[in-house]
């Protein structure tokens, strides 16, 4: 059950990654720099808390 929420967030996360992707708005270039980061640091601590749970 908890897998299953942490691969939902990974999914949502990874979800408005793309929108913001395909966004062409170049004034949106420091928000989407920022999502970006902030995206892959959260990733790997779900991916962590998902192999440490799956032990």
């Amino acid at each position: 059950m908890e897998n299953d929420k942490i691969k939902e967030k990974i999914f949502l996360i990874q979800k408005y990654f793309k929108i913001m992707k395909e966004s062409s708005l170049t004034n949106q270039w420091e928000l989407y720099r920022v999502a970006h980061k902030a995206m892959l640091e959260e990733s790997l601590k779900l991916q962590k808390l998902l192999s440490k749970n799956n032990l």
